[in-house]
């Protein structure tokens, strides 16, 4: 009988840890935080949503002298939505957002928030910081749709830094 109970309560453990487990599957959002002096490459049909941030986290100040960018991928037609708030040096910190080719905000510091949605294929986010007054920063959530279940954007979380132009 006792190892009967035994195995109970560890069905029942095992039981309790799929159960949790799985809550973060398909609502879990991955959080990125931008590096400065990079970009940072997302796949949007992998990921389809996710939560992005400046260097300093969720919880800390950004960096002076910061430039970065997240990139966000998917196939022509997907849906982009980008929102937000920030909270950014006034005269001089900026948040700028294209889609595809096209320039959507260009924002210089203060207290604001951000909502964005449009169809296209790429989502960019640029953060830039001069060298004095830092702030808390932001925190974005992105999502990606409409891409109809057969994405073939290839990209996967590439980064690439400190690249020199060189002569042919």
């Amino acid at each position: 009988m006792k190892g009967i109970n035994i195995m109970k309560h560890n069905f029942g453990l095992i039981l309790l840890f799929l159960l949790v487990a799985g809550m973060g599957g398909a609502n879990a959002q991955e959080l990125t935080a931008m590096r400065n002096g990079d970009t940072v490459w997302l796949n949007g049909c992998a990921l389809q949503n996710g939560i992005i941030v400046d260097d300093g986290g969720i919880s800390n100040e950004y960096s002076n002298n910061f430039n970065g960018w997240v990139v966000i991928e998917s196939d022509p037609g997907s849906t982009f939505s980008l929102s937000g708030s920030y909270t950014t040096e006034s005269c001089c910190d900026r948040i700028s957002v294209w889609l595809d080719d096209s320039l959507i905000i260009d924002q210089v510091g203060g207290d604001n928030t951000l909502s964005i949605s449009g169809t296209g294929s790429r989502l960019t986010l640029y953060f830039r910081t001069d060298g004095s007054v830092v702030r808390d920063g932001f925190e974005m959530t992105w999502s990606v749709t409409g891409w109809g279940g057969s994405c073939t954007a290839q990209v996967s979380n590439l980064t690439a830094s400190n690249i020199t132009a060189t002569g042919a």
